[in-house]
């Protein structure tokens, strides 16, 4: 890609950040820790676009009806190039709020606060704020461009450890419950000051995580060559279904362990993910606008 075209792919991300901070995911997110007492959702939020978008400008060219993989360098240039645009983007609106006025500018976006400006300049000066967000952007695209090339032995390993502490992290309201119920001890596990994982506990997901990331990969295929010898006429095989039996288990016995109040926002939940699957049937697929149906719901 050209420096135009990575630079529009750095401001659409940039866009795409300044409409996670209007919505104020942001704010919502900014005191739920994944790890520590720094590392939070809001900030993971500032910089998830950047990232994307150096692993999207490091995908494979196609030159000549050939898929031609992007060396480490010009991934890791056109990641500098992109997240200093998405930086220079974000930054501006965040000038733009400074200079015009938040409290202007919430008569519109509610969600735009005094609170959610400190949270992105990182509590210091406008112009302070907006380089650590330039720089911050520019060096997590360049790294997502580099993740993106890297061959798979450390690249999955280092994607799942990556996953794991996030989703870990995020489960912070339910696993604890969980292991609570189960009489098994959290502190070792989640801080009870900020509620995030402790480092040595979000250390030890991490390697377990990348661990079994590593056995997949070096005895996935053998595996899945031996079950699938096994299987019976229907087609199903055996490592199929132990995973059907295992998920029914899980699905049996989550209502035990996330206890009573969780367990109803979750019915709540799926009682409305039914509902959109429903209309995803009526309306999306079979094209019919039947009002019908919220009666029957």
């Amino acid at each position: 890609m050209d420096a135009r075209s990575l630079a529009r792919a750095g401001a659409l991300a940039g866009c795409v950040t300044i409409f996670l901070a209007l919505v104020g995911l942001t704010d919502r997110f900014a005191d739920l820790y994944f790890f520590g007492d720094q590392a939070s959702f809001g900030r993971l939020i500032l910089f998830v676009a950047p990232f994307a978008v150096g692993v999207i400008v490091a995908g494979p060219r196609i030159v000549g009806g050939e898929r031609r993989p992007v060396a480490m360098g010009e991934a890791m240039r056109g990641g500098l190039v992109a997240g200093a645009a998405a930086g220079v983007v974000f930054g501006a609106f965040v000038l733009f709020l400074d200079v015009f006025g938040v409290e202007r500018v919430r008569e519109v976006f509610v969600n735009v606060t005094p609170a959610m400006l400190e949270f992105v300049t990182f509590g210091l000066p406008a112009l302070a704020g907006v380089a650590i967000l330039i720089a911050g952007s520019t060096l997590v695209a360049a790294l997502g461009g580099a993740y993106r090339v890297l061959p798979d032995m450390p690249r999955k390993p280092i994607g799942s450890a990556v996953a794991a502490v996030l989703v870990l992290g995020f489960l912070q309201r339910i696993i604890p419950v969980s292991m609570d119920q189960l009489d098994i001890a959290s502190g070792w596990l989640y801080s009870k000051s900020d509620g995030g994982l402790t480092y040595g506990g979000a250390l030890l997901v991490a390697a377990a995580a990348a661990g079994l990331s590593i056995l997949k990969l070096r005895r996935g295929p053998q595996l899945r060559r031996r079950f699938a010898r096994g299987a019976d006429d229907a087609g199903i095989s055996p490592i199929r279904l132990i995973g059907i039996l295992l998920a029914l288990a899980v699905l049996l016995v989550i209502p035990y362990l996330t206890g009573k109040v969780i367990s109803e926002v979750l019915g709540t939940v799926l009682v409305f993910a039914l509902l959109g699957l429903g209309l995803n049937i009526v309306v999306g697929y079979a094209g019919l606008l039947d009002l019908g149906y919220a009666a029957f719901f």
